[in-house]
């Protein structure tokens, strides 16, 4: 992985180092993760750690929710800054969902006024509408 950015620049390749996830979907799989992490320490490989549901679904948003745990790789900066998008992102959502929320209530408001004085324009009195009034 380490050759990998060279190789690329010498291709005229385009190259992301954007991490690598190993998925566990319940607690049966976790002592597979933890295999995997002394593995990788061993072998020399950095930035290697173990990132629970919440964390998970931070980084990647569309990983199944069944997931439980990951075994996550990539440099703390690199993962930092991945955190730092996914929060970014997450607040313009909300913020986007608020605004919609303050747009649709606006809407409410003038179809209540408008459907109000079509009330008042319908009503009649017995007289205007052709009867008599005893």
């Amino acid at each position: 992985s380490h050759a990998m950015p060279h190789l690329c620049e010498r291709l005229q390749v385009p190259f992301r180092r954007c991490g690598a996830l190993v998925l566990c979907f319940d607690d049966a799989g976790r002592p597979g993760l933890e295999e995997l992490l002394s593995r990788g320490k061993k072998n020399g490989v950095h930035g290697l750690r173990i990132v629970e549901r919440e964390e998970l679904h931070e980084l990647e948003p569309n990983v199944s929710p069944a997931a439980a745990a990951a075994l996550y790789g990539l440099s703390p900066k690199r993962a930092a800054a991945v955190r730092e998008r996914a929060e970014q992102a997450r607040r313009a959502a909300a913020a986007a969902e608020r605004a919609d929320a303050d747009v649709d209530a606006d809407s409410d408001d003038d179809v209540d006024s408008d459907s109000d004085s079509h009330i008042a324009d319908n009503q009649t009195t017995g007289e205007e509408a052709g009867t008599e009034q005893a």
